[in-house]
């Protein structure tokens, strides 16, 4: 039979795959399919169950599973409420899982205007006391000194990360100054 894939499907190869599976069942055919079980908000959940905030957990679902919660739908309407327009949630998804990673830099270029932005920190402030919590007890394991940075995780793989440090030089050629970035492996604030 022809599958028709959905315009806007994200995964067409999953789509697929899923539908053969399901077809499979229905045929009493054992697929082998490996179906997967995506948490919602996972880092943050993580976050809540380490810190056991129920205040977190209730906006990713760890709280009370008769209740569905999508922690960005709800920034999404929040922003929109503040801003006056629509935000979608997809909008928002990136820039909040980011934020509580610790990154500045994407929240900053997700959004179009200032006004957004300022409406993302407002409404995070104080939304997910966890991940606030979480991510700056983080931070004070920083060594800003250190040219390396290294864990176990728990599969017992050890992570080794370089701590690169972006600099800027320059140099002219007949008259012409130019002026290109280049990193070194040295500790940083960052």
């Amino acid at each position: 039979s022809v599958i028709v894939i959905p315009k806007k499907c994200k995964y067409p190869e999953k789509y697929v795959s899923t539908l053969r599976a399901i077809d499979d069942f229905n045929h009493d055919i054992p697929s082998g399919y490996m179906m997967e079980l995506d948490a919602t908000a996972s880092g943050i959940q993580i976050m809540a169950a380490m810190s056991g905030c129920v205040e977190t957990g209730m906006h990713v679902n760890l709280i009370n599973p008769r209740q569905r919660v999508d922690v960005y739908a709800h920034v999404a309407a929040k922003m929109a409420g503040k801003l006056g327009y629509t935000i979608d949630r997809e909008y928002v998804k990136s820039p909040v899982m980011t934020h509580y990673y610790n990154s500045v830099a994407n929240p900053r270029e997700s959004f179009d205007t200032a006004d957004e932005l300022g409406a993302f920190y407002e409404v995070l402030d104080g939304l997910l006391p966890a991940g606030e919590a979480m991510m700056k007890y983080i931070n004070t394991q920083w060594d800003r000194t250190a040219k390396y940075h290294e864990w176990e995780l728990p599969d017992g793989h050890v992570a080794h990360v370089k701590t690169m440090t972006r600099k800027k030089g320059t140099y002219t050629i007949e008259g012409t100054e130019i002026t290109y970035l280049y990193y070194v492996n040295q500790g940083n604030k960052e």
